[in-house]
């Protein structure tokens, strides 16, 4: 097992951007450059999905290009209000309930169209109203949807039920620090996505574990370690964790919408660590605003910064190129102040788990020794919490934690019983 870190850049963001003002810093440069590629190539798009309810079928959007060709999808589990990033070769969206899930337009399903304006403005939210008689998509079929399966963007593809290990190395330290410093790049080199750790079993709930920014799925081994491989499989979502924090959201969201509308599985549990947490959060505020996500039984959180951090902030104020998801963790951000709006979707318990053992030699303030104790008990996310556990272990320690392995069965064994009597 690799030696537990006791420090995170959460502590020393302040530190980074001190250094790079004074004496210039490359990565900043690569952001820059990063950041300026990532807007010439996505945008993001506002749709309002209306739709029949429908509990056997999905809804699927088709994102169209210049020739009216299919370069991505997403999968909804009903209507609602959705945002995503599409490419910006996006000149239209056609959707249509997909009543068989066979993930194709067989020309008798309701359906939608809408082209935007010939100068490519998609600002204006897309309001698509399924109806019978709206023109067929020859884009839209099994076939050619599923061989884009693998492409949340155009161009940019990620990995979707790839069965890998721990040792891979692509979860490494370097690519890890490539999520935050080059997003782009981290997303092109085909890192991102959702991983298996064992084939895929339908007699087994899947555990999907969220890493921090920073991390990577390797932060989660000695959990992993522990799941009752019986009863459960683990799953890893990796991502470049310098982007926006519901961006990151809604791709895990549409990510996982794949997945199910694949393998169709009933239950899932949610394990976040750090800002993996508010990731994992983002989304499901979005499956709370679309009645979506009812495979989800519970959701953890680790020593999350559910109040932001301050060193966010001064990234933010004094940095010469601001990584975007500084803005997020920023204590005064909007996405904050809305993250806790509303509660969880029906049926998902909160268990927040937190750390106080300050090994920070940097702040002598109650924290685990990188995020303090006042932001990961915010009031707002303990109010809508099942259950708080706190225990004296730092930021990382807390993974391996045999009081962490032991809550985070009782959790699993919790929902299971729960869901025998469904």
């Amino acid at each position: 097992m690799p030696a537990l870190r006791t420090t995170r850049p959460f502590s020393l963001l302040m530190l980074w951007t001190a250094a790079c003002l004074l004496a210039g810093c490359g990565r900043m440069m690569s952001l820059k450059q990063e950041l300026r590629d990532y807007d010439q190539n996505v945008r993001r798009v506002q749709v309002e999905l209306e739709a029949p309810d429908c509990s056997d079928c999905t809804i699927v959007v088709v994102i169209t290009g210049p020739d009216s060709e299919a370069i991505s999808y997403r999968v909804f589990e009903r209507g609602g209000s959705f945002d995503f990033m599409a490419s910006r070769r996006a000149t239209g969206l056609f959707a249509f309930l997909d009543r068989n899930a066979n993930l194709g337009f067989d020309g008798d399903e309701l359906s939608a169209r809408h082209t935007w304006p010939a100068d490519g403005d998609t600002s204006a939210p897309v309001r698509l109203s399924l109806a019978p008689g709206a023109p067929g998509a020859a884009v839209a079929t099994a076939q050619h949807l599923f061989a884009l399966r693998n492409h949340v963007v155009a161009g940019v593809p990620v990995q979707l039920a790839k069965q890998t290990h721990l040792g891979d190395t692509r979860f490494s330290a370097e690519n890890a620090a490539l999520g935050v410093w080059q997003p782009l790049t981290f997303m092109r080199r085909e890192l991102a996505g959702i991983y298996f750790l064992e084939p895929y079993s339908p007699h087994k709930t899947p555990v999907l574990f969220v890493h921090g920014i920073f991390g990577n799925p390797r932060d989660f081994e000695p959990l992993i370690a522990g799941l009752d491989r019986e009863k459960y499989q683990p799953w890893v979502l990796y991502y470049p964790s310098g982007l926006e924090l519901q961006v990151l959201g809604a791709g895990a969201l549409t990510m996982l919408n794949r997945l199910w509308a694949e393998y169709r599985f009933q239950d899932l549990h949610l394990v976040a660590h750090s800002m993996g947490g508010l990731v994992t959060r983002s989304m499901l505020k979005t499956c709370r605003e679309a009645h979506g996500c009812g495979y989800v039984r519970s959701y953890t959180s680790i020593s999350s910064p559910f109040g932001g951090m301050e060193a966010a902030h001064a990234g933010v104020a004094y940095a010469p190129v601001v990584v975007p998801v500084w803005r997020d963790l920023d204590p005064g951000s909007p996405f904050l102040a809305g993250l806790f709006a509303a509660p969880l979707p029906d049926g998902v318990p909160h268990h927040m788990v937190f750390g106080y053992l300050n090994t920070s030699t940097l702040s002598r303030e109650s924290s685990d020794g990188t995020v303090p104790v006042a932001s990961q008990l915010r009031p707002a996310a303990q109010a809508q919490a099942s259950s708080v556990l706190g225990l004296d272990e730092n930021h990382m320690s807390i993974l391996a934690a045999p009081a962490t392995r032991e809550r985070l069965a009782q959790i699993l064994a919790a929902a299971d019983a729960k869901g025998a009597g469904r």
